[in-house]
């Protein structure tokens, strides 16, 4: 179990977060019957919660406190009994003595109502000495639950009769191990036959997608589901608590939460601190089953469902549909780290705990992981959910950031730069806060823009209110049978299922477990993210859509295949607006509009520098000509796209010319990728054969860039029949290449190059185009 975000919320942080909270003398805390509850049926028979693993670390730390701040707000009833169970052999005043110092320093025993309640907290536990697999053991514990119920009910309510129901509660905060020994003893002994009797449970549940299943097939044979309540503690934290508030609760911003509008979401758990002799436990799970697994998945969830009416009627059921749309995870864009020793720290491998037998496990062993999740629906295909999580970081952080789309730079408006994209942030530590970053003019004499924050920060506008910890919000919602709060048994299947291979792959090895200094931000390599925009310094783009002499509609597509083509690379790959240059004849174009020369000075810009490892695009859409040779036709395949062809506005600009521009500049490992689709043209630069103007047919021809692994162009030399004002993509006009190109790789991500083209083959000729681009390479299609 994790005390990673809990950590930062004790009394032993002097933080002003923690101050602020603490030395209220009386938060303002809503009662029972304010809340609605006071009738429920917890609150009328008698109640009996019973915590198996009394004196383990997270009973300690968490659960008996919670249990004291549920008391002393009056949230359980006065009739309540507690029942610690624990192997250890100790009465129960010894109990109370160790337990009492722990209750003093928890967060919850800091406010004032806990200190005054601790007595009759401390009165109405019991301590129970028991061994999970004893049935014997669990006769014995029954008979006593019965007897304290009796009594304590009697001593509450003051009647002579016995209550009509008793219900008990038993919160599992023992090993996973123990689970099922523990649930068969209750099944057999424990249960109340007149009340509701109710089992909540700590992760983890299961290691990977087989022990999953088969402790859910187990735990379901003894029990049924509306029994069984599986706790991922993040689900109460406060802010989780509101994300679904925030989305669907203002008109204005779930409309927003779409790929038409978001780039990408970014979920982060970032920790300071790094194993400390825990070491031996993390070396068996790692940092993806420890927190990314279940804690950000599910808040990932949260932001992503659809609105519960829509899938059924209960928040689980939207929760897993938005898993089951969720594709594989795709290794390439995963990036894992071990802390190693920093700023006077040990590094992972110097933990003490870890077993001499599992040094050689330890040293692959992630204490980082950054991965993308792709979700296959139509609210979010196309926008990466960039989940990060790491121990041993430059600070503790915990967070949703969902990164709103970049406008297209107006110059008239914004002749410096593009305005940075707007943020939607929800910190769930520390300082709990949400806010929306957006950008105005900076105030005084000056035009340029900047950002800002529209803060709500929680310590300011409800410093005076009552916000109990996620273990007090989630054992409330468990007595109460709220569901919701819970993880459900096919949520929890279909997470394994998504991690289970991608965790294979790591363990055997497969996957590289890069070294990051103690208090950096994480490993130093470049993050392989094929939609991320992660480094967007290795990535440029040029966009050009020009037709000088065309119709409007062939100018009109010519236009949209720059726009198309920049919100592919924006919204499915997640490339920032500001390493794009556009050219477009109607001035809209962040490049000015073209000419020969600066069409020529823009593709200098896009090889100029370029270094191994940058990604390049490039791009040109126009009503293109045929440059004859003497012969009429060109033997080497080149010198044929002639860009653009206002041969008094803006002289030719051959492919020959591109090629020494562009092409022939680039260093080895420089990726390079160009589509051309110019209008009654030659196809020079990308396919191994070219138009015979002379004989009106196709010929083969050697293409020499077929040889260069790194490069890859190809292009449509469209007729009459596939002109560019085609149906696009996004319901715009466009030529039919790039709109091809568009739509297969929007849908299809990560193809490699021989996928890409049977893609793109189908995609034409169910468009009745005849185009028919050529490629040879096996290299993935990354940007």
């Amino acid at each position: 179990m994790t005390m990673e975000l809990r950590r930062s919320m004790t009394c032993n942080d002097s933080s002003l977060e923690n101050k602020m909270v603490i030395e209220q003398e009386e938060l303002r805390a809503p009662t029972a019957a304010e809340m609605g509850f006071d009738k429920e049926p917890f609150r009328l028979g008698s109640l009996a919660i019973v915590v198996l693993g009394a004196t383990g670390d997270l009973a300690k730390k968490e659960t008996f406190p919670a249990l004291l701040d549920l008391l002393a707000h009056e949230y359980l009833p006065p009739q309540v009994v507690i029942f610690g169970v624990g192997r250890t052999k100790q009465d129960t005043g010894t109990f109370r003595e160790w337990l009492q110092p722990w209750l003093v320093k928890s967060f919850a025993g800091q406010m004032k109502r806990c200190k005054e309640a601790m007595p009759n907290f401390l009165k109405r536990l019991t301590y129970f000495s028991a061994n999970y697999d004893s049935q014997e053991d669990f006769a014995r514990l029954a008979l006593t639950l019965e007897a304290e119920e009796t009594q304590m009910f009697l001593e509450a309510s003051g009647k002579a009769e016995v209550p009509s129901e008793a219900n008990r509660v038993f919160y599992f905060a023992i090993p996973p191990f123990a689970f099922l020994a523990a649930a068969s003893s209750i099944k057999a002994t424990c249960l109340s036959s007149s009340g509701f009797n109710r089992l909540i449970i700590e992760k983890p549940f299961g290691h990977d997608l087989s022990s999953a299943k088969s402790l859910a097939k187990d735990l379901g044979a003894l029990y049924e589901e509306k029994h069984l309540l599986r706790m991922d503690h993040f689900l109460g934290y406060e802010i989780c608590q509101n994300i679904l508030s925030v989305r669907f609760g203002n008109a204005f911003l779930e409309p927003l939460m779409n790929n038409q509008h978001v780039a990408a979401v970014r979920i982060t758990l970032k920790e300071d601190f790094g194993t400390e002799g825990r070491g031996g436990y993390f070396t068996h799970y790692g940092i993806i089953r420890d927190v990314i697994q279940n804690h950000l998945l599910q808040m990932l969830t949260l932001v992503a469902m659809e609105k519960p009416c829509n899938v059924g009627g209960d928040v689980r059921d939207a929760k897993v549909a938005v898993l089951k749309a969720m594709m594989d995870i795709d290794p390439e864009e995963v990036v894992l780290g071990q802390f190693t020793s920093g700023n006077g720290k040990p590094g992972y491998l110097e933990d003490d705990s870890i077993a001499e037998k599992d040094r050689e496990k330890a040293k692959h062993c992630a204490t980082f992981a950054q991965l993308v999740i792709r979700i296959d629906n139509d609210r979010w295909w196309g926008v990466p959910f960039i989940v990060r999580a790491g121990k041993g970081l430059e600070e503790s952080k915990c967070e949703v950031r969902i990164q709103f789309k970049e406008r297209h730079r107006d110059p008239r408006l914004f002749p410096e730069a593009c305005p940075p994209r707007n943020e939607l942030v929800m910190r769930v530590s520390p300082h709990e806060a949400i806010y929306l970053k957006f950008n105005m003019k900076t105030p005084g004499l000056s035009t340029s823009v900047t950002t800002t924050e529209l803060d709500l920060s929680y310590n300011h506008r409800y410093e005076e209110v009552y916000r109990p910890l996620a273990y007090t919000r989630l054992i409330l919602a468990g007595v109460r049978g709220e569901h919701e709060s819970f993880v459900r048994d096919d949520e929890l299947i279909r997470a394994w299922e998504l991690f289970s291979p991608l965790l294979e792959k790591i363990e055997d090895g497969k996957k590289e477990v890069l070294k990051y200094p103690f208090g950096s931000r994480g490993p130093a390599a470049p993050m392989p993210f094929s939609a991320s925009g992660m480094d967007p310094s290795r990535r440029k783009a040029l966009l050009i859509g020009v037709n000088y002499f065309g119709t409007r509609a062939e100018l009109r597509g010519c236009i949209n295949d720059v726009h198309n083509l920049y919100r592919l690379l924006t919204e499915t790959y997640g490339w920032p607006g500001h390493c794009i240059k556009t050219l477009t004849d109607d001035g809209r174009g962040n490049g000015g509009m073209p000419t020969r020369q600066n069409i020529g000075q823009h593709m200098s810009w896009l090889s100029d520098g370029a270094q191994p490892g940058d990604v390049l695009f490039f791009s040109f859409s126009g009503h293109g000509a045929q440059k004859e040779d003497p012969h009429g036709y060109e033997e080497d395949g080149m010198n044929e796209t002639i860009l653009p062809v206002d041969f008094e506005r803006a002289p030719c600009l051959t492919d020959d010319e591109i090629s020494d521009i562009i092409v022939k500049r680039l260093p080895e490992g420089v990726r390079l990728t160009g589509v051309m689709d110019c209008c009654h043209s030659g196809t020079g630069l990308d396919l191994p054969f070219t138009w015979d103007m002379r004989r009106g047919m196709w010929r083969e021809e050697v293409n020499p860039f077929h040889s260069m692994g790194d490069v890859l162009m190809f292009s449509g030399c469209e007729d009459d029949d596939t002109s560019s004002d085609a149906a696009g993509m996004y319901a715009a006009p466009g030529g039919a290449m790039t709109t091809a190109f568009c739509d297969v790789l929007r849908r299809n991500p990560r193809p490699i190059y021989p996928q890409l083209l049977q893609l793109l083959h189908q995609h034409l000729n169910r468009g009745g185009f005849s185009q028919r681009p050529v490629l040879s390479s096996t290299q993935q299609w990354l940007v």
